[in-house]
């Protein structure tokens, strides 16, 4: 732990003890001695000051977008003051991650980046008091995990709802009304917002609801004739490759873009697809980590995207389109 290291240094520093000695030989031992002793707390101190501070990076699990965000993360720590230790914890046994918990709320590390939100949950659960700057990244929700504090200091898997609606009406000006298919118990509030903020977009939100998978059909049926295209968001009941595929092929039927949230959906016939950049994500939340170590304040952010216009299925609509913004690429 880096507070045992210094604790260690310090203690070297300390002024060994003197055997008795006659008087006078004694005062100048002890004079030498004081003046070594004051010498060696000035070298322990440098050498304290001069060891790296620590940064854990927390991996929730080994797959592919959790590795890349890592990569990102550490690489934005490079040339800094910081040394860098990794943890996967899905390759933790026994009781490893209790004891790295321990370890994080005795202050072993000066920075936490936690990457998913097993890793986040860790992070937090186990250090209430907050003794070092946690960062998460790759978290749909944070302040639903336990733990959370309440305004999490990260960098969000969730697109914020205003940039999302915007885009889609730089990306779709045709599109003024469009479908938002949801299950309420899930993502009743993202609705909300989005219905409040859509006017500035130029674009009414249409709720289409669904409580469960079954009730899909029924509502896409009931709605085609309302909208003009179709918003997808992450959602536990609407989530699965074969519905996505479904969606999509019922949007191109019904001459309706589907709008969707990441390669899958494009490589699905989406009309458009925000797609999240993991490296830069995890970069994202490295640089932040490291303007919260330095300044002690910290913030949320929403993370690194491209808009991807799917231009075949954009073309067989026969519905216009624009590419205005750097961030948007023609596919």
């Amino acid at each position: 732990m880096l507070s045992s290291r210094r604790g260690i240094v310090r203690r070297w520093a300390g002024i060994p003890a003197l055997r008795p000695m006659a008087s006078g030989r004694r005062r100048k031992c002890l004079a030498l001695v004081m003046v070594v002793a004051i010498i060696g707390l000035g070298m322990g101190r440098a050498f304290s000051e001069s060891l790296p501070m620590q940064a854990a990076v927390l991996i929730s699990r080994n797959i592919r977008p959790y590795i890349e965000a890592a990569d990102g993360a550490i690489a934005a720590f490079k040339g800094s003051e910081f040394g860098v230790e990794t943890f996967l914890l899905d390759r933790m046994k026994g009781g490893a991650a209790e004891t790295l918990a321990a370890s994080i709320r005795q202050g072993a590390y000066d920075l936490v980046l936690s990457v998913g939100p097993e890793a986040s949950s860790l992070a937090w659960s186990h250090s209430p008091a907050q003794v070092c700057p946690i960062i998460y990244t790759m978290v749909l929700n944070p302040s639903r995990l336990a733990g959370a504090p309440r305004e999490p200091c990260g960098i969000s898997l969730g697109i914020p709802i205003e940039v999302q609606l915007q885009t889609i009406a730089r990306t779709l000006p045709s599109v003024r009304r469009i479908g938002l298919m949801f299950d309420p118990e899930n993502n009743a509030a993202f609705y909300g917002d989005a219905e409040r903020m859509a006017a500035e977009a130029g674009i009414s939100v249409v709720p289409v609801r669904v409580s469960s998978r079954k009730e899909i059909a029924r509502a896409l049926a009931a709605n085609w004739q309302r909208i003009d295209g179709l918003w997808l968001i992450p959602d536990r009941t609407v989530i699965s490759e074969s519905i996505v595929q479904y969606i999509v092929k019922q949007g191109l039927l019904n001459d309706t873009p589907v709008v969707g949230y990441n390669r899958f959906f494009y490589e699905s016939g989406a009309a458009v697809s925000f797609v999240l950049d993991y490296t830069e994500i995890g970069a994202q939340a490295g640089r932040l980590a490291l303007s919260a170590a330095a300044r002690g304040e910290c913030a949320a952010g929403g993370p690194a995207f491209q808009t991807w216009i799917n231009a075949r299925v954009v073309e067989k609509l026969g519905i216009p389109s624009a590419a205005g913004g750097g961030s948007v690429i023609l596919k």
